[in-house]
């Protein structure tokens, strides 16, 4: 995938309020440090019994930081094991994972990490080089832009913001947004939010300190991101403003956020009519310890705009913060017992209740549609049989069929080789004659967001 436009930072009037866009960069600054494990060889049989250790000081007090990489070698099997020396976690990073990463570590809470490097039997000249280090900064000021006499995101007196823990929502660093995992295994986000300093998802984000400084979940919890040229994205204005993207998987644990999370959301365009209320999670500012932390709230929607044909927008009057962009907007059970639809993306604050609210990127921009059809290739047929539409079914992302042999059957008459693309679930379909159903078209079969089950 490609970027498709240049990033921008844009202050947009619309209704007589500013819409800001809500990003909020994780306080931090790069330094540089010199470091040189030296080269290193084992040219016997026997792995490495005791490694070449190392410390790496920020300055004391600081509290994250990783560390950058100029150049290095681990060889074949050789691997750097690095310890929080604050809260003992952990990653280890061979020659594959550094890559994944560009040259660096994950987010570390605390201001050392001990570097382990293990030189595995017949590798030679294994070493790392370090160049810099990033050095997390205190925010002392971290508070809701209402109080800090910026444009209003909330959309009443107070904060009505109340703590989440949604396992397909989280955060990107060190931007300052929010990303979350949708039906076909996607991320999206909002296309201001890309840019070169956008490059982890982090999950399961812990509490900040008690001044609002941000803190990191584990390595497993974190998600090397692709490089900015391999993501679709758009940045021009209200209601044309998504990306959609993929992170690699976890290096600690091999597993895409979606298998590690166990969770996503299913995507609408087709829910306006009848939506009376809308909700948005995400990693607003904050005061304290809730400071860019994952927080909800549920408040009225107002509807759909269309500016003109690549500029359609959400409005809706839900307390959001700098952070939320490329929050989620809900639809909690658009009808009883059927599992929530999110109608698109939060990109802008401003709110200014009766007549204007805060505003996202509806899923009827059809390039954002485009982009999240064709995320794991094109010609691709969707199926999912929780999926709540009452207007049709068409096989798309947003609209897609209800039954496996829906798929089947478009599939059959689609020229080249289909993807089937099925959500997780059981399908019945076994026809009440006790006909078995039979595929006899070339097609591949995914299944990106769980265990299918067709009898």
């Amino acid at each position: 995938m490609k970027s498709n436009s240049s990033f921008l930072w844009v202050l947009i009037g619309l209704g007589g309020a500013l819409a800001a866009q809500a990003q909020s960069p994780v306080p931090y600054h790069r330094q540089p440090y010199a470091l040189h494990s030296g080269y290193q060889s084992n040219l016997g049989t026997r792995e490495q019994a005791q490694p070449l250790e190392e410390i790496v000081q920020a300055p004391p007090g600081t509290p994250w930081m990783r560390v950058h990489f100029g150049d290095y070698n681990l060889g074949a099997n050789s691997y750097l094991h690095i310890t929080s020396l604050m809260d003992g976690a952990t990653q280890r990073l061979d020659q594959a994972a550094l890559r994944r990463w560009r040259s660096a570590s994950a987010y570390f809470n605390g201001d050392r990490l001990r570097l382990e490097l293990y030189v595995a039997p017949g590798d030679r000249d294994v070493f790392y080089r370090i160049d810099q280090i990033t050095v997390g900064e205190y925010r002392s000021d971290a508070q809701p832009e209402t109080q800090a006499g910026g444009p209003e995101s909330q959309c009443g007196s107070t904060d009505d913001r109340v703590p989440s823990d949604d396992p397909a929502v989280g955060r990107l660093m060190p931007v300052g947004c929010t990303g979350w995992i949708v039906s076909n295994g996607a991320i999206l986000t909002a296309g201001h939010c890309i840019g070169s300093s956008t490059d982890t998802l982090q999950f399961n984000v812990p509490d900040s300190l008690a001044d609002g400084t941000p803190q990191n979940p584990p390595p497993e919890d974190q998600y090397p991101i692709e490089s900015t040229a391999d993501i679709d994205w758009a940045n021009d204005g209200i209601g044309n403003d998504w990306a959609v993207f993929e992170t690699f998987s976890n290096t600690e644990t091999g597993l895409s956020p979606v298998q590690a999370q166990q969770a996503f959301y299913r995507l609408s365009k087709d829910e306006y009519s009848y939506t009376s209320t809308v909700r948005v999670t995400g990693y607003g500012v904050d005061t304290g310890t809730r400071n860019q932390t994952q927080q909800t709230h549920t408040g009225d929607f107002l509807g759909e705009t269309t500016a003109d044909t690549t500029h359609i927008y959400l409005e809706y009057l839900v307390d959001t913060e700098g952070g939320n962009s490329g929050s989620p907007v809900i639809v909690d059970e658009p009808y009883p017992g059927w599992p929530s639809l999110t109608l698109g993306i939060h990109t802008n604050g401003g709110c200014n209740p009766p007549n204007t609210g805060n505003l996202g990127t509806s899923f009827n921009n059809s390039g954002l549609e485009a982009a999240i059809q064709d995320f794991p290739g094109t010609n691709v047929i969707y199926v999912d049989k929780d999926h709540f539409d009452w207007i049709s079914e068409d096989g798309s992302v947003l609209r897609p069929y209800g039954t496996f042999d829906q798929g089947v059957s478009r599939a059959a008459s689609t020229s080249g080789t289909p993807t089937l693309s099925v959500v997780k679930g059981t399908y019945d379909e076994i026809d009440p004659t006790g006909s078995s159903l039979v595929i006899k078209d070339p097609m591949w079969i995914k299944a990106p967001v769980g265990t299918v089950l067709i009898r």
